[in-house]
Protein backbone atom coordinates (compact mmCIF):
# COMPACT_ATOMS: atom_id res chain seq x y z
CA UNK A 1 0.00 0.00 0.00
CA UNK A 2 1.36 3.24 -0.85
CA UNK A 3 2.22 5.67 1.61
CA UNK A 4 0.73 8.39 -0.07
CA UNK A 5 -2.28 9.36 -1.96
CA UNK A 6 -2.48 10.92 -5.66
CA UNK A 7 -5.19 12.90 -6.79
CA UNK A 8 -5.26 14.59 -10.31
CA UNK A 9 -6.47 18.11 -9.66
CA UNK A 10 -6.80 19.37 -13.29
CA UNK A 11 -5.09 18.51 -16.91
CA UNK A 12 -0.96 18.22 -15.75
CA UNK A 13 -1.46 18.96 -12.38
CA UNK A 14 -1.41 15.98 -9.61
CA UNK A 15 -1.54 16.36 -5.65
CA UNK A 16 0.43 13.88 -3.53
CA UNK A 17 -0.57 13.83 0.40
CA UNK A 18 0.41 12.07 2.99
CA UNK A 19 -1.79 12.38 6.32
CA UNK A 20 0.61 12.09 9.57
CA UNK A 21 0.82 12.82 12.37
CA UNK A 22 4.55 11.48 12.74
CA UNK A 23 6.26 15.10 12.72
CA UNK A 24 5.43 18.17 14.53
CA UNK A 25 5.90 20.27 10.94
CA UNK A 26 3.65 20.41 7.97
CA UNK A 27 5.42 20.00 4.40
CA UNK A 28 4.12 21.57 0.85
CA UNK A 29 6.14 20.82 -2.07
CA UNK A 30 5.54 22.28 -5.48
CA UNK A 31 7.66 20.32 -8.49
CA UNK A 32 7.49 21.35 -12.82
CA UNK A 33 8.70 19.47 -14.86
CA UNK A 34 10.69 21.19 -17.44
CA UNK A 35 12.59 19.11 -20.50
CA UNK A 36 16.42 19.35 -19.30
CA UNK A 37 17.60 21.69 -22.65
CA UNK A 38 20.70 23.90 -23.04
CA UNK A 39 17.70 26.69 -24.13
CA UNK A 40 16.52 27.04 -20.89
CA UNK A 41 18.50 25.18 -18.27
CA UNK A 42 19.95 28.36 -17.08
CA UNK A 43 17.25 30.90 -16.83
CA UNK A 44 15.71 27.65 -14.95
CA UNK A 45 17.97 27.65 -12.61
CA UNK A 46 18.29 31.07 -12.24
CA UNK A 47 14.24 31.12 -11.81
CA UNK A 48 14.20 28.62 -8.94
CA UNK A 49 17.02 31.46 -6.85
CA UNK A 50 15.21 34.94 -8.05
CA UNK A 51 11.86 33.91 -7.38
CA UNK A 52 12.16 33.69 -3.45
CA UNK A 53 13.87 36.54 -3.07
CA UNK A 54 10.59 39.02 -2.91
CA UNK A 55 6.71 38.90 -4.76
CA UNK A 56 3.60 41.38 -4.23
CA UNK A 57 3.63 41.56 -0.79
CA UNK A 58 6.71 41.42 0.68
CA UNK A 59 8.96 43.08 -2.27
CA UNK A 60 12.03 43.27 -0.13
CA UNK A 61 13.92 40.05 0.75
CA UNK A 62 14.26 41.33 3.82
CA UNK A 63 10.95 41.51 4.50
CA UNK A 64 10.48 38.08 3.25
CA UNK A 65 12.38 36.81 5.78
CA UNK A 66 10.89 38.75 8.64
CA UNK A 67 7.26 36.83 7.50
CA UNK A 68 8.91 33.73 8.07
CA UNK A 69 9.97 34.17 10.99
CA UNK A 70 6.36 35.68 12.47
CA UNK A 71 5.11 32.57 10.55
CA UNK A 72 6.98 30.73 13.54
CA UNK A 73 9.86 29.90 11.67
CA UNK A 74 8.82 28.65 8.31
CA UNK A 75 11.32 27.61 5.53
CA UNK A 76 11.43 27.50 2.20
CA UNK A 77 13.77 25.51 0.03
CA UNK A 78 14.73 25.69 -3.62
CA UNK A 79 16.32 23.86 -6.33
CA UNK A 80 16.52 23.53 -10.37
CA UNK A 81 17.72 19.56 -10.31
CA UNK A 82 18.29 17.01 -13.16
CA UNK A 83 16.11 14.10 -13.28
CA UNK A 84 16.70 11.99 -16.19
CA UNK A 85 16.80 13.96 -18.82
CA UNK A 86 14.10 15.83 -17.14
CA UNK A 87 14.53 19.68 -15.11
CA UNK A 88 12.74 19.88 -11.70
CA UNK A 89 12.25 23.57 -10.54
CA UNK A 90 10.89 22.73 -7.05
CA UNK A 91 9.76 25.06 -3.99
CA UNK A 92 9.10 23.71 -0.11
CA UNK A 93 7.74 24.99 2.17
CA UNK A 94 8.34 23.79 6.35
CA UNK A 95 5.87 25.12 8.69
CA UNK A 96 4.98 24.03 12.01
CA UNK A 97 1.83 21.69 12.39
CA UNK A 98 -1.23 23.89 13.68
CA UNK A 99 -1.52 21.80 16.61
CA UNK A 100 1.51 23.14 17.53
CA UNK A 101 0.69 27.26 17.83
CA UNK A 102 -2.19 28.74 19.16
CA UNK A 103 -5.93 28.29 18.34
CA UNK A 104 -7.13 29.78 15.27
CA UNK A 105 -3.74 31.29 13.99
CA UNK A 106 -4.47 29.18 10.79
CA UNK A 107 -0.95 28.70 9.52
CA UNK A 108 -1.07 26.75 6.92
CA UNK A 109 -3.94 29.11 5.31
CA UNK A 110 -1.15 32.11 6.01
CA UNK A 111 1.83 29.59 4.20
CA UNK A 112 -0.46 28.67 1.22
CA UNK A 113 -1.37 32.75 0.55
CA UNK A 114 2.97 32.93 0.65
CA UNK A 115 2.82 30.48 -1.58
CA UNK A 116 0.91 31.58 -3.77
CA UNK A 117 2.67 35.08 -3.99
CA UNK A 118 5.90 33.47 -4.20
CA UNK A 119 5.46 30.49 -6.75
CA UNK A 120 2.51 31.14 -8.81
CA UNK A 121 1.77 35.09 -8.68
CA UNK A 122 4.66 37.45 -9.68
CA UNK A 123 4.32 40.33 -12.13
CA UNK A 124 7.82 41.02 -12.36
CA UNK A 125 11.34 40.41 -10.84
CA UNK A 126 13.78 42.79 -9.33
CA UNK A 127 16.16 43.44 -11.44
CA UNK A 128 18.83 44.07 -8.35
CA UNK A 129 17.95 40.81 -7.32
CA UNK A 130 18.64 39.37 -11.13
CA UNK A 131 21.81 40.40 -11.35
CA UNK A 132 22.99 39.68 -7.79
CA UNK A 133 21.73 35.73 -8.48
CA UNK A 134 23.18 36.01 -11.68
CA UNK A 135 26.51 36.31 -9.82
CA UNK A 136 25.34 33.43 -7.69
CA UNK A 137 24.90 31.34 -10.57
CA UNK A 138 28.26 32.16 -12.06
CA UNK A 139 30.10 31.73 -8.71
CA UNK A 140 28.64 28.52 -8.03
CA UNK A 141 29.46 26.80 -11.69
CA UNK A 142 33.03 28.04 -11.26
CA UNK A 143 32.87 26.60 -7.78
CA UNK A 144 32.30 23.29 -9.07
CA UNK A 145 34.39 23.55 -12.19
CA UNK A 146 37.16 23.93 -9.38
CA UNK A 147 35.87 21.12 -7.59
CA UNK A 148 37.97 18.68 -9.52
CA UNK A 149 36.47 15.85 -7.98
CA UNK A 150 32.79 16.89 -9.18
CA UNK A 151 34.43 18.33 -12.48
CA UNK A 152 35.64 14.81 -13.42
CA UNK A 153 32.26 13.47 -13.47
CA UNK A 154 30.78 15.83 -14.88
CA UNK A 155 32.88 16.09 -17.86
CA UNK A 156 32.80 12.39 -18.52
CA UNK A 157 29.10 12.76 -18.22
CA UNK A 158 29.20 15.82 -20.93
CA UNK A 159 31.87 12.98 -23.46
CA UNK A 160 29.47 10.11 -22.42
CA UNK A 161 26.23 11.61 -23.35
CA UNK A 162 27.45 14.10 -26.39
CA UNK A 163 24.17 14.67 -28.25
CA UNK A 164 21.84 13.45 -24.98
CA UNK A 165 19.89 16.47 -22.85
CA UNK A 166 21.86 14.10 -19.80
CA UNK A 167 25.20 15.61 -20.98
CA UNK A 168 23.89 18.98 -19.57
CA UNK A 169 24.83 20.39 -16.43
CA UNK A 170 21.50 21.53 -14.47
CA UNK A 171 23.55 24.55 -12.59
CA UNK A 172 23.32 26.39 -16.00
CA UNK A 173 26.04 28.23 -18.58
CA UNK A 174 28.05 31.04 -17.35
CA UNK A 175 27.62 31.79 -21.42
CA UNK A 176 24.26 32.31 -20.42
CA UNK A 177 24.05 34.30 -18.64
CA UNK A 178 24.65 38.00 -20.06
CA UNK A 179 21.46 37.80 -21.87
CA UNK A 180 19.40 37.13 -18.77
CA UNK A 181 17.53 39.99 -17.43
CA UNK A 182 14.20 40.56 -15.10
CA UNK A 183 11.96 40.97 -18.42
CA UNK A 184 13.74 37.40 -19.65
CA UNK A 185 13.49 35.63 -16.48
CA UNK A 186 9.38 36.83 -16.29
CA UNK A 187 8.06 35.90 -19.61
CA UNK A 188 9.84 32.55 -19.33
CA UNK A 189 8.23 32.21 -15.59
CA UNK A 190 4.79 33.42 -17.09
CA UNK A 191 4.89 31.69 -20.85
CA UNK A 192 6.68 28.51 -19.98
CA UNK A 193 6.90 27.47 -16.34
CA UNK A 194 3.67 28.47 -15.37
CA UNK A 195 2.41 25.99 -18.31
CA UNK A 196 4.26 23.06 -17.36
CA UNK A 197 3.25 20.01 -15.34
CA UNK A 198 3.18 20.23 -11.66
CA UNK A 199 3.62 17.77 -8.78
CA UNK A 200 2.04 19.18 -5.44
CA UNK A 201 3.05 17.27 -2.65
CA UNK A 202 1.60 17.57 1.12
CA UNK A 203 2.87 15.75 4.22
CA UNK A 204 1.87 16.31 8.01
CA UNK A 205 -1.35 16.70 9.92
CA UNK A 206 -3.90 18.61 8.46
CA UNK A 207 -7.74 17.99 7.39
CA UNK A 208 -7.22 15.86 4.38
CA UNK A 209 -10.57 18.41 2.66
CA UNK A 210 -8.24 21.93 3.72
CA UNK A 211 -5.38 20.32 1.73
CA UNK A 212 -6.55 19.30 -1.35
CA UNK A 213 -8.78 22.99 -1.91
CA UNK A 214 -5.58 24.58 -1.02
CA UNK A 215 -4.22 22.57 -3.53
CA UNK A 216 -6.77 23.51 -6.02
CA UNK A 217 -6.74 26.87 -5.24
CA UNK A 218 -3.40 27.19 -5.98
CA UNK A 219 -3.76 24.94 -9.74
CA UNK A 220 -5.76 27.45 -10.74
CA UNK A 221 -2.84 29.43 -11.66
CA UNK A 222 -1.51 27.25 -14.04
CA UNK A 223 -2.46 26.13 -17.27
CA UNK A 224 -0.75 23.42 -18.57
CA UNK A 225 -0.11 22.93 -21.98
CA UNK A 226 3.05 20.82 -21.90
CA UNK A 227 3.90 17.16 -21.42
CA UNK A 228 5.65 15.12 -18.78
CA UNK A 229 9.27 15.17 -20.17
CA UNK A 230 10.26 12.20 -21.83
CA UNK A 231 13.85 10.16 -21.56
CA UNK A 232 16.00 8.21 -24.09
CA UNK A 233 17.52 5.10 -23.01
CA UNK A 234 20.99 4.56 -25.40
CA UNK A 235 20.75 0.13 -25.65
CA UNK A 236 24.44 0.34 -27.56
CA UNK A 237 27.80 1.25 -26.87
CA UNK A 238 29.16 1.14 -30.57
CA UNK A 239 33.10 2.09 -28.94
CA UNK A 240 34.56 2.82 -25.66
CA UNK A 241 35.88 6.55 -25.86
CA UNK A 242 38.87 7.18 -23.99
CA UNK A 243 39.65 11.11 -22.68
CA UNK A 244 42.47 12.43 -21.09
CA UNK A 245 42.38 16.04 -19.88
CA UNK A 246 45.68 17.95 -18.07
CA UNK A 247 45.98 20.39 -15.98
CA UNK A 248 48.14 21.98 -13.13
CA UNK A 249 46.97 19.32 -10.21
CA UNK A 250 48.87 16.72 -8.01
CA UNK A 251 45.82 13.72 -8.02
CA UNK A 252 44.88 12.71 -10.96
CA UNK A 253 40.98 12.21 -11.16
CA UNK A 254 39.17 8.81 -12.76
CA UNK A 255 35.83 8.44 -14.19
CA UNK A 256 34.07 5.75 -16.09
CA UNK A 257 30.18 5.52 -17.22
CA UNK A 258 28.57 2.50 -17.76
CA UNK A 259 25.28 1.65 -19.58
CA UNK A 260 22.72 -0.07 -17.98
CA UNK A 261 20.44 -0.93 -21.31
CA UNK A 262 17.66 -0.20 -19.17
CA UNK A 263 15.68 2.57 -17.02
CA UNK A 264 13.12 2.09 -14.49
CA UNK A 265 10.37 0.99 -16.96
CA UNK A 266 11.67 -2.00 -18.69
CA UNK A 267 14.36 -2.88 -16.34
CA UNK A 268 14.65 -5.32 -13.02
CA UNK A 269 15.82 -1.69 -11.08
CA UNK A 270 15.96 -3.55 -7.74
CA UNK A 271 17.96 -6.30 -8.94
CA UNK A 272 20.57 -3.03 -10.76
CA UNK A 273 20.79 -1.30 -7.53
CA UNK A 274 21.89 -4.12 -5.69
CA UNK A 275 24.21 -4.61 -8.00
CA UNK A 276 25.69 -1.56 -8.20
CA UNK A 277 25.94 -1.37 -4.12
CA UNK A 278 27.85 -4.81 -3.85
CA UNK A 279 30.36 -3.00 -6.33
CA UNK A 280 30.56 0.48 -5.09
CA UNK A 281 27.82 1.70 -3.08
CA UNK A 282 29.64 1.96 0.36
CA UNK A 283 32.34 0.77 2.37
CA UNK A 284 31.53 -2.67 2.32
CA UNK A 285 31.59 -2.58 -1.75
CA UNK A 286 34.16 -4.37 -3.76
CA UNK A 287 35.98 -1.53 -5.13
CA UNK A 288 36.39 -0.05 -1.72
CA UNK A 289 37.73 -3.48 -0.04
CA UNK A 290 39.85 -4.10 -2.82
CA UNK A 291 40.87 -1.71 -5.38
CA UNK A 292 41.20 1.03 -2.37
CA UNK A 293 41.85 -1.14 0.76
CA UNK A 294 44.03 -3.86 -0.65
CA UNK A 295 45.43 -2.54 -3.90
CA UNK A 296 45.98 0.63 -2.30
CA UNK A 297 45.59 1.65 -5.74
CA UNK A 298 43.18 5.00 -5.30
CA UNK A 299 42.51 7.87 -2.56
CA UNK A 300 38.79 7.67 -2.40
CA UNK A 301 36.33 5.43 -4.72
CA UNK A 302 32.39 5.17 -5.44
CA UNK A 303 29.75 4.03 -7.65
CA UNK A 304 26.50 5.63 -8.45
CA UNK A 305 23.55 4.34 -10.41
CA UNK A 306 21.06 6.51 -12.46
CA UNK A 307 18.21 4.09 -12.69
CA UNK A 308 16.05 6.21 -14.81
CA UNK A 309 18.74 7.02 -17.43
CA UNK A 310 20.59 3.67 -16.96
CA UNK A 311 23.81 5.00 -16.45
CA UNK A 312 26.47 3.90 -13.80
CA UNK A 313 28.87 6.11 -13.17
CA UNK A 314 32.80 5.10 -10.99
CA UNK A 315 34.62 7.51 -9.40
CA UNK A 316 38.31 7.54 -8.11
CA UNK A 317 40.89 10.18 -6.83
CA UNK A 318 44.11 7.95 -7.98
CA UNK A 319 48.06 8.75 -8.45
CA UNK A 320 48.36 10.14 -11.59
CA UNK A 321 50.64 7.67 -12.58
CA UNK A 322 48.11 4.72 -11.79
CA UNK A 323 45.98 5.04 -14.04
CA UNK A 324 45.85 2.23 -16.17
CA UNK A 325 46.30 -0.70 -13.61
CA UNK A 326 43.42 1.33 -11.49
CA UNK A 327 41.06 1.28 -14.68
CA UNK A 328 41.92 -2.32 -15.02
CA UNK A 329 41.35 -3.06 -11.69
CA UNK A 330 37.78 -1.36 -11.56
CA UNK A 331 36.84 -3.64 -14.78
CA UNK A 332 38.03 -7.04 -12.90
CA UNK A 333 35.54 -6.17 -10.16
CA UNK A 334 32.92 -5.10 -12.32
CA UNK A 335 33.16 -8.06 -14.23
CA UNK A 336 32.59 -10.15 -10.76
CA UNK A 337 30.07 -8.37 -9.44
CA UNK A 338 28.61 -8.79 -13.03
CA UNK A 339 29.30 -12.41 -13.39
CA UNK A 340 27.96 -13.21 -10.07
CA UNK A 341 31.09 -14.30 -8.41
CA UNK A 342 30.89 -12.32 -5.00
CA UNK A 343 30.03 -13.62 -1.66
CA UNK A 344 26.37 -14.56 0.24
CA UNK A 345 27.61 -12.43 2.57
CA UNK A 346 28.20 -9.39 0.18
CA UNK A 347 24.41 -9.79 -1.43
CA UNK A 348 23.12 -9.87 2.19
CA UNK A 349 25.40 -6.75 3.33
CA UNK A 350 24.24 -4.81 0.24
CA UNK A 351 20.39 -5.48 0.84
CA UNK A 352 20.73 -4.89 4.47
CA UNK A 353 22.80 -1.43 3.65
CA UNK A 354 20.11 0.09 1.44
CA UNK A 355 17.01 -1.32 3.14
CA UNK A 356 18.03 0.72 6.13
CA UNK A 357 18.73 3.49 3.87
CA UNK A 358 14.63 3.53 2.75
CA UNK A 359 13.49 2.90 6.35
CA UNK A 360 15.24 6.01 7.16
CA UNK A 361 13.31 7.95 4.43
CA UNK A 362 10.19 7.91 6.34
CA UNK A 363 12.03 9.93 8.96
CA UNK A 364 12.08 13.11 6.82
CA UNK A 365 9.12 14.82 4.71
CA UNK A 366 11.87 16.05 1.77
CA UNK A 367 13.17 12.27 1.41
CA UNK A 368 9.49 10.97 1.25
CA UNK A 369 8.60 13.90 -1.23
CA UNK A 370 11.86 12.87 -3.60
CA UNK A 371 10.69 8.74 -3.10
CA UNK A 372 6.86 10.33 -4.36
CA UNK A 373 8.31 11.81 -7.49
CA UNK A 374 10.46 9.36 -8.25
CA UNK A 375 7.89 6.72 -8.45
CA UNK A 376 5.45 9.40 -10.20
CA UNK A 377 7.91 10.00 -12.93
CA UNK A 378 8.76 6.66 -13.78
CA UNK A 379 5.06 5.12 -13.32
CA UNK A 380 6.16 2.59 -10.31
CA UNK A 381 3.20 1.69 -8.05
CA UNK A 382 5.35 0.29 -5.18
CA UNK A 383 4.86 2.30 -2.11
CA UNK A 384 8.00 2.55 0.40
CA UNK A 385 7.18 -0.86 2.48
CA UNK A 386 6.68 -2.63 -0.86
CA UNK A 387 9.77 -0.83 -2.06
CA UNK A 388 11.65 -2.15 0.58
CA UNK A 389 10.12 -5.76 0.20
CA UNK A 390 11.56 -5.55 -3.09
CA UNK A 391 14.88 -4.73 -2.68
CA UNK A 392 14.66 -7.79 -0.22
CA UNK A 393 13.37 -10.21 -2.60
CA UNK A 394 16.27 -9.85 -5.31
CA UNK A 395 18.49 -13.26 -5.51
CA UNK A 396 21.82 -13.69 -6.97
CA UNK A 397 20.57 -14.56 -10.51
CA UNK A 398 18.10 -11.92 -10.62
CA UNK A 399 21.40 -9.65 -10.14
CA UNK A 400 23.39 -11.53 -13.06
CA UNK A 401 20.37 -11.41 -15.08
CA UNK A 402 19.67 -7.51 -14.50
CA UNK A 403 23.19 -6.62 -14.63
CA UNK A 404 24.34 -9.00 -17.90
CA UNK A 405 24.40 -6.28 -20.36
CA UNK A 406 26.10 -3.65 -18.38
CA UNK A 407 28.82 -2.38 -20.94
CA UNK A 408 31.78 0.44 -19.90
CA UNK A 409 31.53 3.29 -22.40
CA UNK A 410 33.90 6.27 -21.82
CA UNK A 411 36.74 6.23 -19.64
CA UNK A 412 37.90 9.94 -18.51
CA UNK A 413 40.72 10.83 -16.38
CA UNK A 414 41.76 14.41 -15.78
CA UNK A 415 45.72 14.52 -14.52
CA UNK A 416 48.77 16.27 -13.99
CA UNK A 417 50.39 18.32 -17.19
CA UNK A 418 53.21 16.59 -18.29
Amino acid sequence: MKEFETIQLKKGVRLSLTLTDKFKTNYIGFTFHRPLSTKEVTVNSLLSAVITRGCKSYPETAELSKKFQELYGASLGVSARKNGESQLIHFGFEFASDKFIPSGEGLFESIAELAKELVFDHNKFNETYVEQEKENTRTLILSIFNDKRSYAQIRMIEEMCKGEAYGILDVGRIEDLPSINGDVLYNHYRDVVLTSPLDIFFMGNADKDKVIDIANELAQYVNVTEEYPGIEVKKTVEQVKTVVQQESIAQAKLSMGFRTKSSKQDGDHFALTVYNTILGGGPYSRLFNNVREKMSLCYHISSALDKNKGIMCINAGIECDKFEVTRDAILEQEKIVRTGAFTDEELASAKLCLIDSFRGTSDSQRRMENFCLAQLTSGEEEGLAEYIECIGSVTRDRVIQAAKDVELDTVYLLTKKD
